[in-house]
């Protein structure tokens, strides 16, 4: 017994007629017949009551078989699309490496991530922007986060940027600082005061 013989005998069963069974199936009469015999032979009972006027018609013992192998071709398929599924699985190692700011945005979207595709795995580092530049061109990672301005993007021609967020600059001080009471702070004001920023060119 082959699924082969099973798809006969539901085709024919399907079309009443060994003919057209055999042109669905693109073999010839014979082949057809003889695969319906060969699995009659095997079961030890007659599936299809043959004649001239009438065609192929299931015998009641045939019926009964042919249902049998409707729903073992139908467990066939869904294997097969099971399997398949497997082998379609995405995996592999998405290499991500950030600036410390958006580390916090990668918490959600890598955990919808998995649940769709739960053979990724990740690794997550932080990095200074200029570092991921360089990560980037050296093929050490596969994605950057970094805070970038136009002019700086524009010399990194050989890379794709997409733009997922627009910020701007601004400027925390303590409540001890005379700054603290301006309303207005302009670049003029911090020429003599101490920073605190990342330790990266880009920056500076």
């Amino acid at each position: 017994m082959n699924i082969e013989q099973l798809e006969n005998i539901v085709e024919v069963a399907k079309t009443g007629s060994l003919t057209k069974a055999a042109q669905q199936a693109h073999v010839t009469l014979s082949a057809i017949s003889q695969s319906i015999s060969l699995l009659e032979s095997e079961l030890g009972i007659r599936i299809f009551q043959r004649s001239r006027g009438q065609g192929a018609v299931p015998t009641p013992e045939g019926q009964a078989i042919i249902g049998i192998a409707s729903e073992v071709l139908v467990k066939i398929d869904e294997l097969k699309a099971e399997a398949q599924s497997y082998t379609n699985t995405v995996n592999g190692l998405l290499r991500i490496a950030t600036i410390p700011g958006p580390m916090h945005l990668l918490i959600d979207v890598i955990s919808r991530f998995k649940r769709d595709y739960p053979a990724v795995k990740f690794e997550i580092m932080e990095k200074g922007p200029k570092e991921i530049v360089d990560l980037i061109k050296q093929d050490k990672i596969d994605i950057g986060l970094i805070a970038l301005s136009e002019s700086l993007l524009h010399q990194q021609r050989n890379l794709t940027f997409q733009r997922l967020l627009e910020g701007k600059l601004v400027v925390g001080v303590n409540e001890q600082s005379p700054l603290c009471w301006e309303h207005v702070i302009t670049p003029e004001k911090l020429i003599n005061q101490t920073f605190v920023l990342y330790d990266d060119e880009h920056i500076r």
